[in-house]
């Protein structure tokens, strides 16, 4: 392998590329599929969509392995008890969410955001002023 594969391959990748490729990933998919790149319709039970799935492993595997070919994968304790109990009910209440609007934060975040469209818009504004509330109400229980 020469220099220049090797340092493509193993240096890190500045942030607006990742996301300048990953733009470029969602617009080859919906021109290709029809509609935008979206996580959480690949995982809804009574409508399962196996091209989504498919194409979410495919991230998350080369996400992994390019996590494997820069050597930085590390198994490591992510958080304590009580701080992975508050996770793991906020991913819940999340995903609870989600079933009840059968749309996705992703979707909304990126795909309507971005198209300037007036709830994208709004969901915006709350996630911002809500991760902001959360956080502070973190700090004040976990730290």
């Amino acid at each position: 392998m020469d220099r220049s594969s090797k340092k493509v391959l193993f240096n890190h990748w500045p942030y607006w590329l990742g996301a300048l490729l990953l733009a470029c990933l969602n617009i080859v998919i919906l021109i290709y599929t029809g509609r935008p790149w979206g996580i959480a319709g690949a995982f809804v039970i009574d409508n399962f969509n196996y091209d989504k799935l498919i194409l979410n492993l495919g991230i998350i595997t080369g996400s992994f392995l390019s996590t494997l070919l820069a050597g930085q994968f590390r198994l490591r304790q992510v958080c304590k008890l009580k701080r992975g109990v508050y996770l793991l009910l906020g991913g819940f209440l999340m995903g609870y969410g989600l079933r009840i609007v059968g749309g996705c934060n992703i979707g909304v975040m990126v795909n309507e955001t971005a198209s300037l469209s007036i709830h994208g818009l709004i969901f915006f504004g709350s996630v911002c002023i809500g991760a902001y509330l959360g956080s502070k109400i973190i700090k004040k229980l976990l730290l």
